[in-house]
């Protein structure tokens, strides 16, 4: 049986970073039922295998994070 994942030095890293924002948010299902929220995470970041695959123009590395436009709803 092989590891799920290992933090040994030099492995190449998978990573998504994420920020919780609070913002008021609605969450709808394919029901149509609605679920009304006060935080969402926020994708900033993914790496796989050690390189950036995915970065936020607004997200900055070794800078605070500036979200802007973070949605109020994810109904359709």
């Amino acid at each position: 049986i092989s590891p799920v994942g290992t933090l040994q030095p030099g492995a190449d890293a998978d990573i998504a970073i994420f920020q919780l924002a609070q913002h008021p948010i609605t969450f709808c299902d394919q029901a149509g039922h609605r679920l009304e929220g006060e935080h969402l995470f926020v994708p900033l970041a993914t790496f796989k295998q050690g390189r950036a695959v995915y970065k936020r123009i607004e997200f900055e590395f070794w800078g605070q994070p500036h979200l802007s436009g973070v949605g109020a709803t994810v109904c359709s």
